[in-house]
């Protein structure tokens, strides 16, 4: 620690060139460094400003901003206009999460009215019965019903039959018996 710092530094070089400095920084364009008292606010600390600079630059469209940046304003212009993004976005989920009430969120996930076992099931069988005598009308009417009709029973002989066959025999031998095959 630097016990004779006052106020907080940051510096940022832009590399022209990506670099790679180890396993987990491949093309790496930029190098941050903070500086700060030891003894500072807890907003002010240079923890809480490394991680504000992080979370600036883990969004990929801030940073090839910076990289197009051509001057130094340019770049300090683009670097406060991502923040006050940053910040704006912040506030508005704040708002959002501050305006939904408990009791808008229940009636979202659990609907309205009472609650009883199947509910959900019985409401979407009748948000579905007006398509259910189509579907099935779809499944035996048209020029290529016997290409699907083969096509599921081949499906369902190795995808079910199959495999139960195999393991009611494998139950049989590791039971002797005690689980039989059908």
């Amino acid at each position: 620690m630097l016990n004779t710092v006052q106020h907080r530094h940051v510096a940022i070089a832009r590399l022209s060139h990506p670099t790679n400095l180890g396993r987990t920084m491949q093309d790496l364009r930029f190098i941050i460094i903070v500086i700060a008292p030891s003894r500072a606010k807890g907003t002010k600390t240079a923890l809480e400003t490394t991680r504000t600079f992080a979370t600036l630059f883990a969004d990929m469209d801030i940073r090839q901003r910076l990289v197009m940046a051509q001057s130094v304003d340019d770049f300090r212009t683009t670097l406060l206009e991502a923040a006050k993004e940053l910040a704006m976005e912040q506030n508005q989920w704040r708002e959002r999460k501050a305006s939904i009430h408990l009791s808008q969120a229940k009636e979202q996930v659990f609907g309205n009215g009472p609650w009883f076992p199947g509910r959900g099931l019985l409401q979407d069988f009748r948000r579905r019965r007006k398509y259910y005598l189509s579907d099935y009308i779809d499944g035996i009417v048209g020029h290529k019903t016997i290409q699907k009709l083969f096509s599921s029973v081949i499906f369902l002989y190795f995808a079910c039959l199959l495999p139960a066959i195999a393991f009611g025999v494998l139950n049989d031998d590791n039971t002797n018996g005690g689980i039989s095959k059908l």
